[in-house]
């Protein structure tokens, strides 16, 4: 029972495994969510905007109202204020905003420079074996089966069995092919 129970837990493990994204769908992702941030960023800056005018507090709500067509609920919690009596989005929400929009920004050149890295990969041979990058994972091919060592490199570093690509493989990385050369010895 319990050797069926462990098959059986493997089975729904691999079954409902979410597949990883390839660098061309996380770029489509985090391009749409660099689009979102930006534009919930210039709202921010419009609503503080708003809320320095000398204006009265009616007017301000109805600024907010129409002018950014914003939610009377929304328009409400920035009306309320905060424990130092600040309305509006407080600096370190622009602060965090920002930060975000740059980490997005970083992730695409990230995910632009691994897909022209494995664009212009060139498979590297090595004694007994080669290196090459394939479905964006970094792939180390034995002939032979390799001594215990290298086989404990290999684990040590990242790099798993696939049964089903009959070789050693670990996401697409400039550490990755970094730590494959290392091992094989180019």
């Amino acid at each position: 029972m319990e050797e069926f129970q462990s098959w059986r837990d493997k089975y729904f493990k691999k079954a409902n495994r979410i597949p990883t994204k390839t660098p061309e769908e996380e770029i489509d992702d985090a391009l749409i969510r660099l689009e979102k941030e930006r534009n919930n960023h210039t709202l921010m800056i419009e609503v503080n905007k708003i809320f320095r005018r000398k204006t009265s507090e009616e007017e301000k709500r109805k600024s907010l109202l129409e002018e950014l067509e914003l939610s009377e609920k929304l328009v409400n919690e920035l009306m309320e204020p905060d424990f130092m009596g600040r309305m509006g989005f407080a600096s370190f929400s622009l602060t965090n905003s920002n930060a975000r929009i740059k980490n997005l920004e970083q992730k695409i050149l990230v995910m632009k420079n691994r897909i022209a890295n494995r664009d212009t990969f060139e498979p590297i041979a090595f004694e007994g074996g080669s290196i090459d990058i394939e479905k964006d994972r970094v792939v180390i091919r034995h002939e032979m089966k390799p001594p215990q060592d290298v086989i404990n490199s290999l684990k040590s570093r990242g790099f798993r069995w696939s049964s089903h690509w009959k070789c050693w493989c670990r996401k697409h990385t400039a550490q990755a092919v970094y730590d494959a050369k290392n091992i094989c010895g180019v």
